[in-house]
């Protein structure tokens, strides 16, 4: 990767992690960024969430219990998913390409209980309305978001939207696997021209979307129509069947796989081992009985297969930043237990 490039990535990291200290500045980056920012900001006052707390845990994807925040663009906008940012569900009002350089990507899409991971190479097409969080980094992953606006992905896009393969006929969410050195050099120009802003860098920045939807389509003619593998999905409903007991051998049995095929399946689907999926569906399973049931942190923590309340604490602080307890309060409001 080129030093003007790296240059811009690391100017991006100082600048969000100093953002990421202010409440005043993640409040001028939700107005920017968020088409609904008046009635998200609203609502994060009225239960009482401190900016710099909620943006301190790593997962705020909780949110989406109460709100689904929703991103905009009017041009373009290019950026890397810094370290200093959070997961968190959200939806879009535009078009949004996510495009590995480095390291790997996991996603979540809720409305359909998949995971979503993505290695160098690959990138992945989001239309107007998907749902997704983005996991944090805290290596030196290179993950680069570009968000595109409707009329402009109507004109420069044509040759991936427009297709039979993915990303055409209205796929939400499409994935091009290995894609070429020409279309990460145009990851790599998009981002120059977006954060330089020379002369006509509107026409320049166009005229690279429409070769990196060249390079998509190219990429993706005689890919599966599936847009990734729906194993995620089936993890999660037998977690949720099993959250107690569940291990390999029954999630392997329930699917009709030999324990290390179903091993590798789960690695090659979700970029986790099958015990971090797991740990990752119980800690879902454990923010929604804090959201939607009055049920004591013991009884959850036991539902869940904990043999203490202590475990389920230590496993929840280490995934969202606090305890169970200020969870509930913060995404419920100071009047509930």
């Amino acid at each position: 990767m080129d030093g003007q490039v790296e240059a811009i990535l690391d100017d991006q990291e100082r600048r969000e992690r100093r953002a990421y200290a202010s409440p005043h500045a993640i409040e001028a980056m939700i107005r920017g960024d968020f088409a609904d920012a008046p009635a998200l900001l609203d609502l994060l006052e009225r239960h009482r969430m401190p900016l710099l707390r909620l943006f301190a845990m790593r997962d705020v994807t909780a949110l989406a219990a109460v709100h689904v925040p929703v991103r905009t663009c009017a041009f373009l906008h290019v950026a890397k998913h810094t370290r200093s940012q959070v997961a968190y569900v959200h939806g879009h009002d535009c078009h949004e390409i996510v495009a590995v350089m480095r390291g790997e990507c996991r996603q979540r899409f809720p409305n359909t209980g998949m995971t979503l991971a993505l290695h160098a190479g690959d990138v992945c097409l989001l239309r107007p309305g998907a749902v997704h969080a983005i996991d944090p980094i805290d290596g030196d992953e290179v993950i680069v978001k570009i968000m595109v606006a409707p009329d402009v992905a109507r004109e420069a896009m044509r040759p991936v939207l427009d297709g039979d393969g993915p990303g055409g006929d209205g796929d939400e969410v499409a994935v091009f696997r290995s894609c070429s050195d020409t279309a990460m050099l145009c990851v790599r120009m998009l981002l120059v021209e977006h954060a330089r802003r020379r002369g006509h860098w509107r026409q320049a920045a166009r005229g690279w979307l429409s070769l990196l939807a060249v390079e998509l389509r190219r990429a993706g003619d005689g890919a599966a129509t599936a847009p990734f593998s729906p194993l995620a999905r089936r993890l999660s409903e037998y977690v949720a069947r099993h959250p107690a007991d569940a291990d390999l051998h029954g999630f392997a049995t329930s699917i009709g796989y030999s324990d290390d095929y179903a091993s590798r399946l789960v690695r090659q689907s979700t970029g986790r081992t099958f015990l971090e999926c797991v740990a990752d569906a119980r800690m879902r399973i454990a923010t929604r009985m804090l959201l939607d049931t009055d049920q004591t942190v013991a009884s959850i923590a036991r539902l869940l297969g904990y043999a203490s309340r202590s475990g389920l604490y230590k496993r929840f602080r280490r995934a969202y930043g606090l305890t169970p307890d200020e969870y509930r309060r913060l995404f419920r409001g100071p009047g509930h237990r």
